[in-house]
């Protein structure tokens, strides 16, 4: 009879010990999960992405993130070739890479009248335009002595009056395509 009855607890006492550790780690990884199994990186998906500022042989893209990333562009002729890395503008100005939440990237030295396909770096992931690669279309080469562009240009103040660096402005008229620029 002594038998039988321990047969009977050591199933119940290691069924308890196996539920007690189960709680014990869902707990754990209910606190500090996110931590230790990283994290799902929705913070640095590209946001209201734009493109601006096309002529003959550039263009510029710019996005938002949530959370301050790196980010730049990969360009190519073609939708499976866009191996040409181009940092963020600032980047370009510092030689260093930095983290940011505004970005602007601008693709220079492009053929004109070729549709120029685009992927987005952000943080550590690659971002097209929900499964298809971004494409945008430069304009034809203007001949030599044509119009002359005008600069348009203002200050961005914050509430206390200081000069902001880094917001990103969009300008969009009719009859026009958008321009962009960081402020500095």
């Amino acid at each position: 009879m002594r038998n039988s009855l321990w047969e009977k607890r050591i199933p119940t006492l290691a069924g308890l010990f196996l539920l007690i550790i189960a709680i014990g780690i869902t707990t754990l990884f209910t606190q500090y999960g996110r931590g230790l199994l990283g994290r799902a990186g929705p913070t640095e998906v590209p946001r209201n992405v734009k493109i601006t500022n096309v002529t003959s042989s550039s263009f510029t893209v710019s996005w938002t993130t949530e959370e301050a990333v790196t980010g730049s562009i990969k360009v190519g002729e073609t939708a499976e070739n866009t191996e040409r890395a181009i940092l963020d503008e600032r980047d370009i100005r510092s030689e260093s890479t930095g983290r940011y939440q505004v970005h602007s990237v601008t693709a220079i030295n492009l053929k004109p009248t070729t549709t120029h396909y685009f992927t987005i770096l952000s943080g550590a992931n690659v971002y097209d335009n929900n499964g298809v690669v971004y494409s945008v279309s430069t304009g034809k080469q203007l001949p030599e002595g044509g119009r002359k562009e005008r600069s348009i240009g203002g200050t961005v103040l914050l509430e206390n009056g200081e000069p902001a660096r880094g917001v990103l402005v969009i300008l969009t008229m009719d009859g026009a395509q958008p321009l962009s620029a960081l402020s500095k």
